[in-house]
């Protein structure tokens, strides 16, 4: 095992501990052994077992690619648990919770770079109309739950543990400071789903698809306001008085939703996949890869946050009569523009 891969492995599980703890004491706990053993792998004299390894990957949510060398190649994704069952389904939430929460204990070092394809998932926890369509959408169509099979979206409740998921995800996401980059496209993909659950009656209700419509048109709202006013939108005082937040528009298309976390501890990534779900990896150079797209993407787009307010107003208005059409689609069956 390389010596120096070793050494900064184990600095970068230290980094993710309060200062206030001592890491010797901590990391002679956690391996069963003593002082002065943690002390020497701690300085690389006396190499990590594998399981050793393991234990501290785990425990502090670090690729062991860091003690490679050919680490910059390799990158260990954690993917959560795979997605079959109501528990699965429940488990993903609990996902996405503990993640919200963890950023929260770090939101005043932290900075969340966003480059959406669809509009980023926290705002989906904004709005219940939204929350419920989505829960519904992934589980039936997606993943295939056969409960989802048996009964229309109008029937459907969000279960209590996505309801509560909704007020934390909320409230963490607008304490951390944001850069986002969203596209003309950001709101395609939803408006296809509530267009399909409508064609194919799993939306009885037209008072239920027009709520899904407005929810949207309020999205977009929100969005200008925080661009406006360089804060993010905090629900519980309905006012963009969050965290700093600058908003980027490209005309690129993206591919994939993208997010990269900067903190002093190192950076963690997130890519999208299979729709709904989310990889995450804290190797650095696959962050760093990641953020110098983000960056050249950025760099080919247009900051429309406190600035640029004209090409900010059409841009909702965009999205607006992406909205509409739908709407109108819905009420009078007219063609869409989608």
């Amino acid at each position: 095992m390389d010596r120096s891969a070793q050494v900064l492995f184990l600095e970068h599980a230290r980094s993710r501990l309060p200062q206030r703890i001592q890491w010797a004491e901590e990391l002679a706990e956690l391996l069963s052994i003593g002082i002065d053993s943690a002390y020497r792998r701690i300085r690389g004299e006396t190499a990590l077992t594998f399981n050793e390894a393991v234990s501290v990957s785990r425990k502090y949510d670090i690729s062991l690619d860091y003690l490679f060398k050919e680490g910059n190649e390799r990158v260990e994704f954690d993917a959560g648990k795979p997605i079959r069952t109501l528990a699965d389904y429940a488990e993903y939430t609990k996902r996405v919770v503990d993640r919200m929460l963890d950023l929260e204990k770090q939101r005043e070092d932290l900075h969340m770079y966003y480059a959406a394809m669809d509009f980023p998932l926290f705002y989906i926890y904004q709005m219940p109309e939204m929350a419920r369509l989505k829960t519904y959408y992934w589980a039936r169509s997606i993943i295939g739950i056969p409960e989802f099979q048996r009964f229309v979206l109008d029937d459907f409740e969000l279960p209590p543990e996505r309801e509560a998921a909704r007020q934390v995800v909320s409230q963490a996401y607008a304490g951390i400071p944001g850069t986002e980059i969203w596209t003309p496209m950001c709101f395609y993909g939803t408006l296809k789903q509530i267009q399909f659950l409508w064609d194919t009656g799993l939306i009885k209700s037209r008072d239920l698809a027009l709520s899904l419509l407005a929810e949207l048109d309020m999205l977009a709202d929100r969005l200008w306001a925080q661009a406006e006013a360089g804060r993010k939108w905090v629900p519980s005082k309905n006012a963009a008085v969050g965290a700093p937040f600058r908003l980027f528009l490209s005309e690129l298309s993206l591919g994939n939703n993208g997010v990269v976390l900067e903190h002093p501890s190192g950076p963690r990534t997130f890519l999208s996949y299979n729709t709904f779900n989310f990889i995450e990896t804290s190797q650095p150079a696959f962050a760093e890869t990641t953020m110098a797209w983000i960056q050249q993407v950025c760099s080919r787009s247009t900051e429309i946050s406190s600035v640029a307010k004209a090409e900010r107003d059409r841009y909702v208005a965009k999205l607006k009569r992406q909205v509409e059409s739908i709407r109108q689609y819905v009420v009078d069956d007219q063609e869409t523009l989608l």
